[in-house]
């Protein structure tokens, strides 16, 4: 079952469960002689508990995100993707951005994507900027060259440690992009190198002698892995010169 079924049967399961107690109590009153009118009021007052707490928590939780980030170093064909999604023309040919590209997910109206430019002091001041309204953080990775890879694994390190990002457990996908070239790694291939790369990354935190310490949320003596994430975690292969971003609009379409 996908996120949405899951949840449709656990709320109903809970329904269930409720509706099951109040028989219950209803019937412990009637052993005792207590009067119809007495029940009714106090399984009415039950439900109106419950209808108040669930609207406190969603109060306080807040409304999810709506904006699909993208993040990335340079050159690994973010604007490429960020086009096949909008429904944008691309030619083959971008220029480096030197600010986000925002437009609506192509073929609905709920999710914006931000494509974030890979300039390390631009990527750090949108983050901040849209993080608060973020629904998935998709990062994206060059497979044919694995170019900056030690500069990608700094920058998914920094975000993971984001104590924002680790409490919304924001759902996460890895986009291998270029995989139509002839020496493209595969997905899998690209996925395990980067995780290595961030294990480096976080033991080289670990030794910081900075005033702060960024952490992850997985146990201090745990290898890194996407996987060991409390955020829900998706691989993607991708080839966005070709328009081949199924993968991508699948992940997409479970938000």
């Amino acid at each position: 079952l996908g996120c949405k079924e899951t949840k449709c049967v656990v709320s109903i399961l809970l329904i269930k469960l409720y509706i099951r107690n109040m028989d219950n109590v209803s019937s412990l009153f009637l052993q005792y002689n207590v009067d119809a009118t007495s029940v009714t009021i106090v399984i009415s007052l039950c439900i109106t508990l419950v209808i108040f707490t669930w609207i406190v928590c969603r109060l306080f939780r807040g409304s999810k995100g709506n904006y699909v980030l993208f993040i990335g170093c340079e050159d690994v064909g973010k604007t490429h993707i960020f086009a096949c999604l909008t429904g944008g023309t691309q030619n083959g040919k971008t220029v480096t951005s030197i600010k986000e590209n925002l437009a609506l997910l192509d073929g609905q109206e709920r999710y914006f994507i931000v494509d974030i430019p890979g300039n390390q002091r631009i990527t750090w001041r949108v983050f901040e900027q849209v993080k608060n309204k973020a629904a998935a953080l998709m990062f994206v990775a060059d497979s044919a060259t694995f170019k900056n890879q030690s500069e990608l694994a700094d920058v998914v390190y920094r975000v993971l440690c984001d104590r924002y990002i680790q409490k919304s457990r924001i759902p996460i996908a890895l986009i291998c992009n270029k995989q139509d070239m002839p020496l493209a790694k595969s997905p899998t291939l690209v996925l395990h190198s980067l995780e290595k790369e961030i294990q480096t990354v976080r033991q080289s935190s670990q030794r910081s002698l900075d005033n702060v310490v960024l952490t992850l949320d997985i146990p201090v003596n745990q290898e890194f892995s996407f996987e060991a994430l409390k955020n829900p975690f998706t691989l993607c292969g991708a080839s966005a010169i070709k328009n081949e971003v199924a993968e991508v609009t699948t992940f997409l379409s479970k938000l």
